[in-house]
């Protein structure tokens, strides 16, 4: 959040991390206790001291909020004890790595603000919703401070004693708006300065205006991954056939949607779903695009058109009409990837329904009925990997009520990697671990990996120091300036070999260069 600073900082590109509120921390021989050294130098805005007491607060907040969304990132934090001033200890029941990359990269806040709401309610329902400012605004640390909030979004101002990254601009405006062609209304004349998410594939309206283009790379992967168990079907593990999600692989024109669906804006060439820089394993691609060869392979696997209906019938006499399911409010190049997957089966002999549910049409077809053979997903990911539940069978849906695992993966090397990461704090055990589920997960298909969408961000001719943040695009607000001669560029951005104000921003810096430390 602009008003707010996080414990630790996630490198922009990488995500590794990197000390802010923090600058120092280090963990036990045993892995089972991290201990942390604030900065002794960080004020709220309000001027009163940051101290370790507001960070026990605000990680015992994000741990023990009835409503909290990320509360599985502390699930193992057993204990918070404050040591100093500006120093504390967490103990572990077990160890987690991933702590400071995802839990150590939450947003911060004042103690002395939500302790009495929080504590009004008892142990169990404790909440910080429903707090009420009142004429009040939010107190942070942060670079921004916010000045207004209201219908049409929240205005900042300039945090002059922000211990890192004092704003060029003395003022930002985020805002929100869903409606593309009024976004671009708002940024061709003038408006609004930047504009994220910016659908790509206007891009093309663009050429002959004034702007930027900057391209970045983001913290999603598309994927539909195929579903093991399909009781509708003669054999309902016919997809458990490395055949046949061979073939499915290769028919794959990635390239082609690549081009019309996202004009280039997506990295369609590495496999699997990892987003983060640090664990990516290079060597794990998609195949070209092959037709001979994954005809090929369904026919030495045993697929035969039996009826001469002109559709491909499996050994055990499924007829080749996959089912694939996802959400109808998926990102709309999501839904167009899927609905041009059809042609590239029926280049196979096999046809593809995609079928757009409600969110709890949706739910009920993954959790409970199991009836499709493809599952569209979508994954934003944090800064380490969380999403062990996933690809391990333990936590597969069909025998973990809170599990996930739509398609009912099995592997035994996944499964051993997926522990041996979990216990592991120490990063070349952690990066190895990870390693192996990528391999594996691409040599024995979990998914058709679809690809990593880039997020294009639209910016005004005259606007400079746009660095684009993997996980945020808005973070970097503070090294915008105004700039009358800029040139003009379309330009690709932090380009390796989500908590806001808003779902859309779009940001505004409404004065031009101050100065900066």
């Amino acid at each position: 959040m602009s008003y707010l600073d996080p414990l630790i900082h996630v490198d922009d590109v990488t995500l590794e991390p990197k000390p802010w509120l923090a600058e120092s921390w280090s963990w036990s021989p045993d892995g089972l206790a991290l201990e942390i050294d604030l900065r002794p130098d960080i004020t709220w805005h309000n001027g009163t001291p940051l101290t370790a007491l507001d960070l026990q607060f605000s990680l015992l907040c994000h741990r023990d909020d009835y409503d909290s969304a990320v509360s599985f990132m502390l699930a193992v934090v057993n204990d918070i004890e404050v040591t100093g001033d500006t120093s504390l200890t967490l103990t572990f029941n077990e160890p987690d790595g991933a702590f400071p990359y995802n839990a150590g990269n939450l947003p911060i806040f004042s103690k002395a603000l939500y302790e009495a709401h929080w504590t009004s309610n008892p142990v169990g329902d404790r909440t910080l919703g429903g707090f009420d400012l009142g004429d009040g605004q939010p107190l942070g640390t942060g670079p921004w401070i916010i000045d207004e909030r209201s219908k049409l979004g929240v205005r900042f101002r300039r945090n002059d004693a922000h211990f890192a990254t004092v704003p060029f601009a003395e003022s930002l405006m985020l805002t929100v708006e869903e409606d593309a062609e009024a976004q671009l209304d708002a940024w061709r004349s003038g408006d609004v300065d930047l504009v994220w998410p910016f659908d790509g594939s206007k891009y093309g309206d663009l050429r002959e205006e004034d702007g930027h283009l900057d391209i970045a790379d983001a913290t999603i992967s598309y994927f539909a991954a195929f579903n093991f168990g399909n009781p509708t079907r003669i054999d309902p593990g016919w997809m458990a056939s490395p055949g046949l999600r061979e073939a499915l692989n290769q028919v794959i024109d990635r390239a082609a949607y690549a081009e019309s669906v996202f004009r280039g804006f997506i990295d369609v060439d590495r496999a699997g779903f990892m987003t983060q820089p640090w664990v990516i394993d290079p060597t794990v691609r998609n195949p070209k695009r092959n037709l001979i060869a994954a005809r090929k392979q369904l026919s030495d696997n045993g697929w035969v058109d039996w009826d001469g209906d002109g559709v491909l019938d499996s050994p055990s006499g499924d007829r080749g009409a996959f089912v694939c399911i996802a959400r109808e409010d998926a990102d709309p190049g999501f839904l167009s990837i899927l609905d041009s997957l059809n042609a590239d089966f029926g280049d196979l002999g096999l046809e593809l329904e995609v079928q757009r549910l409600s969110a709890d049409d949706f739910a009920t077809r993954w959790t409970s009925s199991f009836d499709y053979d493809l599952i569209a997903i979508s994954l934003n990911q944090y800064a380490a990997f969380s999403e062990f539940d996933l690809v391990g069978s333990p936590w597969s849906i069909r025998r973990n009520p809170v599990g996930w695992n739509p398609g009912g993966y099995f592997s035994p090397e996944v499964d051993e990697a997926i522990v041996t990461f979990l216990q592991s704090w120490k990063i070349e055990d952690m990066k190895a671990a990870l390693g192996t589920i990528q391999r594996v997960t691409n040599d024995d298909p979990f998914a058709l990996w679809l690809g990593f969408p880039q997020e294009p961000v639209l910016v005004r001719p005259d606007i400079a120091g746009f660095q684009p943040n993997k996980t945020w695009q808005s973070r970097n607000t503070p090294r915008l300036w105004h700039n009358d001669e800029a040139s003009i560029a379309t330009s690709d951005v932090a380009t390796p070999a989500t908590a806001s104000e808003s779902d859309t921003p779009v940001a505004t810096s409404t004065t031009g260069p101050a100065g900066a430390t």
